[in-house]
Order: C-alpha cells, then structure tokens, then sequence
C-alpha cells in the first residue's frame, strides 16, 4: 500500500497532498529504534531502492540493452494529435506498437537465471513508462521553454522596446528593475523551473532518501512557522546545487543571491522542499515569489498562457471574421496582443508580490 500511494504522488503531483505528508511522517517515525523495537521490524527496506524505476526493473531482468536499441525512440515517443490528421495520428499509433512489441518479443526471451513467463510484458510496461514520462515533461516542462521562446523572441536583453521595467510600489510591485535586470530575472526564473522540472522525479527520490535516512533523523524545533521536523537533506542538497549552477551556466548571469535553503528554520526538510512553497524553498534568491505555491503547480500557471498565445494567430487567421477585426481594432494586431499579454506577464509575475 505504501509503495503504491508513494508512486501515486509522484506520477501525480498535485493529488495527494495531506496524505503523503502524513505517510512520510509515519514512515519517519517508524524509523526511530524505539518504534522499530516496539514493532519487532523495519518497514523500510534499506537494501531495496527508494522507488522501483524501470532501470531496476531492466536490470533485474538483464535487459539494459532495451535502451539502447534504435527502437527506444519509436517505442516511447508521445502521441500528440493536436495539428495532425487522423491517418497520421493512426499510422503513429501502429508504428509505436510495432516498436513495442519487437522491442519485448526481441528482448523477453532473453535470461541467463531461467525464463521469466512474464518478461516480455515487464519490458512493455517499462517502455510505456518511459513514455509517461515524455508525457509528463511535455506537460509540466515544456511550457518553460516555450515562454523562454517568447521571451527571446519578441523582447530584447538590453533595449527596452517593449520595456519589462518595474517600480516598487507601483501596481503592487515589490522589486524595483529596470528592463535589462527584469530580463534576465525573468530568464534565470523560467530556466531555473524548467530544470528543476526536467529532473522532478529524480528529485522525488532523492528527497524521500533524505527522509527516511535511518543515519540523519530530524529534530523538533520551533522555526517561527510552528514546531517543524528540520534534518538534513544531503542528497536533496547536492541535485539543487547541481541544478542551480546548471541554471546559472545556462545564462551567464546572475540577479540576486543564489543561497537555497534545505534543512534549516526556512526549508526544514525535504518535504517542505518537494511539496511547499516555491517561494519558501529559494526564499532569499528571490526567484519565484509571485507564485507562492508547489513547483507542481507552475505548468498550471504557465500552461493556459501558452495555449492562449498559441491559439490567438488561429483563432484569427480569417481576416473577415469577428475576432479578427476585434483584435486589430482594440490592439492593432495579433502580434500587438501576444506582445501586450506577454509583457504584463513578465513584469507582474516576477514583480515579488508574491512573497
């Protein structure tokens, strides 16, 4: 039950969000020596992984050469159906299959400890879980890139035409930038989001090592947000690091302070990292306070954004219909109005009102 409701929140971020933080804690609980004398035994497994993962998986049924076939590609790619006919859409279905099927028939019959009845199965539920996890960076990671495109596109760095610039104190503003500064602040925040969800699930994992880690047990301390459960989370640590300086690579250079906060009176423990508040986890980098919710949520924020910027130049593709002259009467185009959404958006998203 328990390892069925840990992948449940983890392949859905957004479900689950009181009762896995009361699993956790039961499962950090248990990890004490007096539970586990008072139980007779440990409910965490320490030579078994965090989470099955379709690696292990593989490499329990010596099959790792699966992800290295030319077929992978075929076999877990997403169908998307938006801007294609039916008959493609059918003939991408059929292709995937095949690539499937080969890759299991290929690979299922092989075993030097016996033969498995089931392989060739566990091999198609690994390659469709690959593809879940196309599916889930299209759809939590990909709105990142596609207003970083926008950003880059139809704004420049230094030249303020049109201007991001922002004031405090003005339409609720809390920061004061000028365009060239509230550029790049909105850049380092898009990109720092999209690698932090490129690598979400990992991040998962990790976490829930730092919080069951029968060597770094948690203390009970008053953080001025209540009695929290503050431990370490080395591991947890280390990826954000990783993750940042990769942000900060990417770029070239940086605005505000680049400190996280994990295992301290700010963030006090993985959990809080994983499952609060953007703005708690980077409080002082200043990087997402407008949105002061979980790093799961951002696609709901960005991806109705992106539908609409994308839908605006079909919606208005006939010149003699109604929304086209509305549009070229109140904005003086398509592109006027992509350019009006996206700079109210990047000047009150990314304003610290938020925090």
């Amino acid at each position: 039950i328990f390892e069925i409701g840990r992948r449940h929140k983890i392949q859905n971020p957004d479900r689950m969000r009181d009762s896995y933080g009361k699993l956790i804690y039961l499962l950090m609980d248990a990890q004490t020596p007096e539970v586990q004398d008072m139980l007779g035994f440990s409910l965490i497994d320490p030579e078994a992984p965090t989470v099955r993962t379709v690696y292990h998986v593989l490499e329990e049924l010596e099959c790792l050469d699966v992800l290295k076939d030319d077929l992978i590609s075929a076999a877990t790619m997403e169908i998307i159906a938006e801007g294609k006919e039916r008959r493609q859409v059918q003939k991408e279905i059929k292709m995937k299959e095949r690539a499937v099927e080969t890759l299991a028939s290929k690979y299922g019959g092989r075993s030097t400890r016996g033969e498995r009845s089931n392989k060739p199965e566990l091999i198609r539920q690994c390659l469709y879980s690959i593809g879940d996890n196309h599916a889930f960076l299209r759809v939590n990671r990909d709105p990142c890139d596609k207003m970083i495109q926008y950003l880059k596109k139809y704004f420049h760095p230094t030249e303020p035409k049109p201007s991001l610039a922002i004031r405090s104190g003005k339409d609720g503003a809390r920061l004061s930038h000028g365009h060239e500064k509230q550029y790049a602040y909105v850049l380092q925040s898009l990109t720092l989001w999209r690698e932090i969800l490129h690598d979400m699930f990992k991040l998962w994992g990790l976490a829930e090592q730092d919080l069951l880690s029968p060597t770094t047990t948690y203390r009970l301390r008053d953080t001025g947000q209540g009695l929290q459960r503050v431990q370490p989370c080395p591991r947890t640590s280390r990826i954000m690091h990783s993750i940042l300086n990769k942000a900060q690579q990417n770029i070239g250079s940086w605005v505000g302070s680049s400190v996280i906060h994990l295992g301290d009176t700010a963030v006090p423990n993985a959990l809080m990292f994983i499952g609060n508040a953007c703005a708690g986890v980077v409080l002082l980098m200043k990087l997402i306070q407008s949105f002061p919710d979980k790093y799961s949520q951002i696609y709901r924020i960005l991806l109705p954004i992106t539908n609409v910027l994308r839908q605006i130049p079909e919606l208005s593709a006939n010149p003699k219909s109604a929304i086209r002259s509305y549009i070229d009467q109140e904005f003086g185009g398509t592109e006027p109005l992509i350019i009006e959404i996206l700079t109210d958006f990047f000047r009150h998203a990314f304003d610290g009102s938020g925090a």
